[in-house]
C-alpha cells in the first residue's frame, strides 16, 4: 500500500494539473464564415510621375497659334490636367493656368492626342497627367 505522502503528492498532482487543464483557452470556434465579396472595383487611375512612367505618344498635334493672341503678342505656358483613357485617348483635359486668348487652343490640340495604352500589372489602366504648352511667337509652338 502507498504511503500517505505518495498519495498526497499524487492527489496534489492531480489537482495542479486537472487546474492548469481548467485554465487553458477553451477549444477553438470555427472561423466565422468568409465576409461577402464586392465586386471587383477597376482600379483608379494612375498619375504620371514617381514610379509610374511617362506614357508613350503616338500621335501629337502642335496647338495652333490664335491670330489675335499673335498680334498682340501674347506668349506663355498653357498649363492641363487630362485623363489619358485605356484606349490611350485624351479626355476630361481642363485648364489649370494659362492666358485666356491661348488655352483653347491648347485644349483643342492635345484632345486630338493618342497614346499607347498604359498597362499596370497587366490591366490596362487610366493615367491623369500635366500637360505644359507653350506658346512662343519667336519659336514654334510647343508642348510636353
Amino acid at each position: 500500500m502507498p504511503s500517505r505522502t505518495v498519495v498526497f503528492v499524487a492527489a496534489c498532482s492531480l489537482a495542479i494539473c486537472a487546474t492548469l487543464h481548467a485554465q487553458e483557452a477553451p477549444p477553438a470556434q470555427p472561423p466565422p464564415p468568409p465576409a461577402e465579396q464586392s465586386a471587383p472595383t477597376a482600379p483608379a487611375p494612375a498619375r504620371v510621375g514617381g514610379t509610374v512612367k511617362a506614357a508613350k505618344m503616338i500621335r501629337h498635334v502642335r496647338p495652333v497659334y490664335p491670330e489675335i493672341a499673335r498680334q498682340r503678342h501674347v506668349t506663355g505656358t498653357v498649363v492641363l490636367h487630362a485623363t489619358i483613357a485605356k484606349d490611350g485617348s485624351v479626355h476630361d483635359v481642363t485648364v489649370v493656368s494659362g492666358s485666356p486668348l491661348l488655352c483653347d487652343a491648347a485644349v483643342d490640340a492635345v484632345k486630338q492626342w493618342l497614346y499607347e495604352p498604359t498597362r499596370f500589372q497587366g490591366e490596362l489602366v487610366e493615367v491623369k497627367t500635366t500637360i505644359s504648352a507653350v506658346f512662343s511667337l519667336d519659336k514654334k509652338t510647343r508642348s510636353q
